[in-house]
């Protein structure tokens, strides 16, 4: 299946170029206005864009005016057959240019047997207009060219419009041979292939992208087209012939044959500069960067460089005065009255002053110099004798002047002399400026001294006598004793020592001494700091004066092993307190060994927020009592905390009362014993009446608050109680006896009975006090659920109420539910045949739009988009379509052979991708040559600093030279006086 392929082409279908070749665009045969022979016109370069495509070729136009003419020398024509002639220009005229000629000249008459025998001389002569909203036009019929035949066409421009105007011109960019392809046999030759090339050819206009300049895509059924077309004109492929130096790669383009160029290089070969650029070389084109405002064009000669300047402007880009003058671009002669020949262009400072002048304008004396050296004062320029001139080594003035009444010399003394001649050291300097050789040098004191003070240091040695701030030594480079810090920076400061904390024998009466560098004054044990102002980690009490003491905070107890530096005050836990938190904190009890408790006081009872540390008891106000003193003590009556005193005579009451539970108590004592000892079996009816009415006597000495009632039925039960006790004493004498053997016996048993007495006192306190909270729970229960009670049955006849309300009052809610119910069933009643109707229509419609959709087919889509040509499963077509997908469950749309939109756009992204790439490439490249033309001017300028300072030194010894000359004048001149006077 291999196709035999003309020359340099590759491919199984001939379809390729080898690299380093390429098939021509249409437009290929393009002849510049700007390199043609003109007759009454200019040539127009003009810089190509930088953010867009140049809308013309070449480096720019050819200007030309009414009754001017252009020649353009044809002798590359390709193939022997008719060519469409395009004009490419820009319109500079508001209306179109009416009269344009286009002539044919041939070398020799038209042969009958050439290809072009039928051409009559007629053909040779066209004529058409140029439009001034176009950019180009295309002659009305074609020339017949042949091969290796060289021709003149001539463009002549008529009158632009109906009156001859001197002024219009119009820009004419190039003229293009273009084949016409109706002319070739690849399209004309009858057969269905040449007729399907032809019919794709005229779809695809596959000749418009080429009639305008700059790039224009092309149809992808035209890009074989061409090659096609190319190949047959050319019986193959052109070589790229990339200009080696201009370009980056010796392959071109393909299709159009576009070498890649260097930056600022321009031309299908990269064979020369762009407009506004110059040097072409290896590295591309520099810019032009000719100056606006001294050149006349922004384009320079693209092989010098030199810009076209302005009257007036010098240099390489008009950018410069002429030597000996300056101000740019209003240029104007030096003024350096005879004493210099250039100045700065700039502000026309003179440059490299002659004859010891100085100044802008070399209007005075240099330094060591005096005279008038103005243009026209008839002086000029001496030796300061300062004692001895500049060239001396014993030359100590900065400048010197000459009195104008006295007429003498005065002195301006250099830093550190001083004198009428300069010949003595200046305060602050020492030295023998006398002596060969001698100087005054600044005495080495590290500015610390008074520099204005003729006693600071020693005028011969040199030797610091008057330190300030606060320094001292030979050199004023150390700090004063009770100082510290830099002396050679001003630094020195007073020792800031703590006496609390700063050993006592370093310290005078008015300071302490620390040291000369850090200023770190000497401290007591475990003081650190600077100035000894804090104890170090874990010690307090720096103010005792003897160092400062451990914190010993409890290891257990407390957080961290630190403690206040001033109080020792140990940061405690929770429950802890004391200095080192060996202790309960406040308001806790209990043993610190095993636990602190907070005190459960109430703060409005206590006297002291702080309970018993031992029994955690609180400590009660007066009136109040209980465990925790949340109650009214006995003899005070109230709520508490407002307790108050009761009645006076409750004191004489309660006198009685206590007396009778004393009596009690003892009576109780004796009738328990009597009851331990076993004998009171016999009387076991009597004690128990004697227990109820103890018991009713101590519930009535319990009573906190007693009243009259009460204190009436004490006495009652009292006299009863001493009734049956004088009963059960006269039955008890007859036992008296008895039990005074059994005395001696349970003696012992007494000690044990009593311990146990005092128990049961204890718990009967106890259950008392359960007894009492009890009851008052329960009280607090009661009235808490009657009021839950009684809060819920409000909100029950609250809600029995609005549910009457709504059934009972009109209207109401469910009277509105019960209208809104009937007038919805109206509804639906009434609508319901109307709603069936508009149901079934939609059916139908829905039915018929099924049908529709069932009978509508992508294959015509599927042929557009994926390439697919009937309508062929996906198992087994190559070019996939709607709803195919692959292997991988990816959908499948276009491949390498098919020709849907699908494979277009990817073939079309992948150009673009490869064009992306190298205009990255290209990017890193000019990025490239851009640093290496940096270095470039880098070591440009340094050898020009180089030039210029070898230059400076040859002046410098020019003026030695002649320096040395004068002096070998002179001695001459004396020795031939000498000579004379001999």
């Amino acid at each position: 299946g291999q196709c035999r392929c003309r020359s340099h082409v590759v491919g199984r279908q001939c379809a390729q170029v080898e690299p380093g070749f390429y098939s021509i665009n249409l437009d290929h045969y393009t002849y510049e206005a700007e390199d043609a022979r003109l007759h009454q016109g200019s040539v127009v370069e003009r810089e190509p864009p930088v953010d867009r495509p140049a809308s013309w070729t070449g480096t720019g136009f050819a200007r030309m005016l009414e009754g001017s003419w252009v020649e353009f020398h044809v002798s590359d024509v390709p193939f022997s057959t008719e060519y469409d002639v395009i004009i490419r220009y820009e319109p500079q005229h508001p209306e179109h240019w009416q009269e344009v000629r286009v002539r044919v000249l041939r070398p020799i008459p038209v042969s009958a047997s050439s290809p072009c025998g039928n051409t009559i001389p007629a053909d040779d002569q066209l004529s058409t207009s140029l439009p001034s909203g176009a950019r180009y036009v295309v002659l009305p019929q074609p020339i017949c060219l042949e091969r290796g035949v060289s021709y003149t066409l001539r463009l002549e421009l008529g009158c632009a419009a109906g009156q001859q105007d001197p002024t219009a011109s119009v820009l004419i960019d190039s003229l293009v041979l273009l084949p016409r392809y109706s002319s070739l046999e690849m399209f004309i030759a009858g057969d269905p292939g040449s007729m399907g090339r032809r019919e794709t050819f005229e779809r695809y206009r596959c000749a418009q992208p080429f009639h305008a300049a700059g790039p224009s895509p092309v149809a992808e059924p035209c890009s074989s087209l061409l090659h096609s077309l190319s190949a047959i004109l050319h019986d193959g492929v052109l070589p790229c012939l990339c200009d080696p130096q201009g370009s980056l790669s010796a392959e071109c383009q393909p299709q159009g044959g576009q070498c890649r160029c260097k930056p600022n290089v321009m031309g299908r070969r990269c064979h020369r500069c762009s407009p506004g650029t110059f040097g072409f070389g290896p590295g591309g084109c520099r810019a032009c960067q000719c100056s606006s405002e001294g050149s006349v064009s922004t384009i320079c000669d693209s092989a010098t460089g030199q810009c076209s300047c302005r009257e007036g402007a010098h240099g390489l880009r008009c950018d410069r005065c002429q030597p000996g003058h300056w101000g740019f671009p209003a240029c104007r002669p030096c003024q350096c009255n005879g004493h210099a020949e250039d100045c700065d262009p700039q502000t026309g400072s003179c440059l490299r002053c002659r004859d010891h002048t100085d100044g802008e304008r070399c209007q005075r004396c240099a330094a060591g110099h005096f005279g008038n050296p103005a243009l026209g004062s008839g002086q000029h320029c001496r030796p300061c004798p300062c004692p001895e001139g500049p060239s001396s080594p014993r030359h100590f003035a900065a400048a010197c002047y000459q009195d104008s009444h006295s007429r003498q010399v005065v002195c301006r003394c250099s830093p550190g002399y001083t004198g009428p001649r300069c010949d003595e050291c200046a305060p602050g300097y020492y030295g023998d400026p006398l002596q060969p050789g001698g100087r005054c040098l600044p005495c080495q004191c590290h500015d610390n001294i008074d520099m204005t003070d003729p006693e600071a240091c020693d005028r011969r040695t040199g030797r610091c006598l008057r330190c300030l701030y606060n320094t001292a030594g030979p050199h004023c480079a150390e700090c004063q004793p009770g100082y510290y810090g830099d002396a050679t920076r001003h630094s020195c400061r007073r020792c800031s020592c703590n006496a609390l904390g700063t050993d006592p024998s370093t310290c005078g009466p008015q300071q302490c001494q620390c040291d000369g560098r850090s200023g770190q004054c000497h401290c007591l044990p475990h003081v650190e700091g600077q100035s000894c102002d804090r104890c170090s980690p874990n010690f307090w009490n720096l103010g005792s004066g003897q160092g400062c003491q451990p914190c010993a905070c409890h290891p257990q107890h407390a957080l961290t092993p630190t403690c206040n530096q001033f109080t020792g005050q140990c940061s405690c836990r929770a429950g802890f307190g004391g200095r080192t938190c060996a202790d309960c904190q406040e308001q806790h009890w209990g043993d610190p060994q095993r636990q602190c408790r907070a005190c459960d006081c109430d703060p409005r009872g206590v006297a002291s927020a702080q309970c018993h540390r031992g029994s955690g008891h609180c400590d009660c106000r007066p009136g109040i009592s209980g465990v925790r003193c949340d109650q009214c003590a006995r003899g005070f009556a109230g709520a508490f905390p407002t307790c108050q005193p009761c009645h006076p005579c409750f004191g004489d009451w309660d006198r009685v009362v206590q007396d009778l539970a004393a009596r009690t108590r003892a009576l109780a004592q004796r009738a328990s014993l009597l009851q331990h000892t076993g004998a009171a079996g016999a009387f076991e009816g009597t004690f128990r009446q004697l227990e109820e009415s103890l018991a009713t006597v101590r519930d009535v000495v319990a009573t906190r608050n007693a009243t009259a009632v009460t204190a009436a039925h004490l006495t009652h039960a009292t006299e009863e109680l001493r009734r049956q006790i004088e009963e059960a004493t006269e039955r008890l004498t007859r036992l008296e006896g008895e039990l005074t053997a059994t005395q001696d016996a349970n003696f012992n048993a007494s000690h044990v009975l009593s311990a146990v007495d005092r128990g049961a006192r204890a718990l009967n306190h106890s259950l008392q006090d359960l007894d009492r909270r009890l009851h008052a729970l329960k009280t607090s229960n009661f009235f808490g659920a009657y009021d839950s009670i009684r809060q819920s049955h409000e909100e029950s006849r609250e809600a029995e109420r609005r549910a009457d309300a709504s059934t009972r009052v009109v209207p109401s809610p469910i009277s509105t539910s019960v209208a809104t119910r009937h007038r919805t069933e109206q509804l639906l009643a009434s609508q319901r045949d109307d709603f069936n109707r508009q149901n079934a229509a939609s059916r139908r419609a829905l039915m018929d739009l099924a049908a529709r959709g069932r009978a509508l087919s992508l294959h015509p889509l599927n042929e557009k988009v994926c390439g697919v040509a009937s309508d062929v499963p996906c198992t087994e077509s190559p070019c996939g379509g709607a709803g195919c997908r692959d292997e991988d469950g990816s959908r499948r749309c276009g491949g390498l052979s098919c020709g849907g939109a699908v494979s277009t756009a990817d073939s079309a992204l992948d150009r673009a991708r490869h064009a992306q790439e190298e205009l990255r490439q290209a990017t890193s490249d000019m990025a490239q040559l851009s640093h290496r033309v940096a270095e470039a001017k880098g070591k440009a300028d340094e050898a020009r600093l180089r030039a210029q300072a070898a230059l400076d030194k040859a002046n410098q010894t020019r003026a030695r030279v002649e320096s040395s000359n004068k002096e070998l004048r002179e001695l001459i001149s004396h020795v031939k006086a000498f000579l004379s006077r001999e």
